[in-house]
């Protein structure tokens, strides 16, 4: 009988669960954090050159490319002017581009862009499934030894 194959079985089951129930708690704060909660595509229907107010970088430029984007919220169209600005513009006229708003106020809104920490929860979950699958690997192992 191989009592450490039972316990480092255990112990993966364990440490998967834990992992699961990180991704899921991490899931429910963020979403309970979020107060732009409603997603639209919005259409960049002009780019409005404006003086930038804070230059940052090495590049300083005087002027940038601010885009306009266009958007129905509950049916109402909304036409808003991004308040960042790229040089050159990061968008062309006629992109499509994910927002998130509040619906209670449409005319706040952010872009939605990919976060290199949004995914945690779903490498938390993968980590814990394949944990898991290793604990019940190396509990069959115990099980077929123990005759």
């Amino acid at each position: 009988m191989n009592k450490g194959l039972w316990a480092v079985s255990l112990l993966l089951i364990l440490l998967g669960l834990i992992c699961i129930a990180a991704a899921v708690a991490l899931s429910a704060y963020r979403k309970g954090r979020e107060r732009l909660s409603a997603s639209v595509t919005a259409k960049v229907v002009d780019l409005v050159l404006r003086k930038n107010e804070k230059p940052e970088g090495e590049k300083p430029y005087s002027n940038v490319w601010h885009p306009v984007f266009e958007f129905y919220a509950d049916g109402v169209l909304y036409k808003v002017i991004c308040p960042k600005g790229w040089m050159p513009s990061r968008y062309e006229i006629g992109d499509d581009v994910k927002l998130k708003y509040d619906p209670e106020n449409p005319t706040v809104y952010h872009v939605e862009e990919k976060d290199r920490h949004q995914d945690i929860p779903v490498y938390l979950e993968i980590t814990g499934a394949a944990l898991i699958a290793a604990g019940i690997m190396f509990f069959i192992c115990f099980a077929s030894t123990r005759n």
